[in-house]
């Protein structure tokens, strides 16, 4: 319930930026490097084993001429905890996922921030603690489907995102909410 809750919060956020149709021309550089670190909340069945993670990431940005769309190839490293009910507490209690996605962002016009839309997929690697599962896990396929705001803080120009990110590990889809922030320059 709290990731729907915060999943609403931010649609809503955007929504109240999205005013301004003269903000999708393009303005600045049209390759630009991210970097960002967030929270993973997991959700569905995911919510029952794991516990809330964190999440760092960097990509590149390529604006689409005068569009409003842009591609991101980005990559990720992604840290959970397994629930303590669920693991001896002598385990290594956690579990890492590295990820690698490309991107389409549809920015919505804005006032103060500019709001965008995103879309993509990508190949996913899991580490299982030792006992948790196979110690090789192959590249998954998984995708996502989200929400972000780009704004400025001074001279930097900095996001905050959230998305839904589906993949399917060992014929179970594992769900969750990486909630991030990060800067472009």
């Amino acid at each position: 319930m709290k990731h729907l809750i915060l999943l609403s919060g931010a649609l809503l956020a955007l929504g109240l930026f999205a005013l301004n149709p003269a903000a999708h021309a393009q303005t600045g550089r049209p390759v630009k490097v991210a970097l960002s670190g967030g929270v993973i909340l997991p959700t569905g069945e995911l919510s029952e084993s794991a516990d809330p993670g964190y999440r760092l990431g960097a990509g590149v940005i390529v604006d689409l001429a005068s569009l409003p769309v842009a591609l991101r190839a980005g990559a990720a490293y992604d840290r959970l905890a397994h629930s303590h009910e669920h693991v001896d507490a002598a385990d290594d209690d956690r579990f890492s996922q590295v990820s690698a996605t490309l991107d389409a962002l549809y920015r919505l016009p804005g006032l103060v921030a500019m709001p965008y839309l995103l879309a993509g997929a990508g190949a996913f690697k899991l580490t299982q603690p030792e006992g948790h599962g196979p110690d090789d896990a192959p590249t998954r396929f998984g995708f996502n489907l989200g929400g972000g705001i780009d704004f400025r803080v001074g001279e930097l120009n900095a996001f905050l995102e959230a998305r839904w990110q589906s993949v399917t590990i060992a014929g179970e889809p594992a769900r969750y909410v990486p909630v991030t922030f990060g800067v472009r320059f």
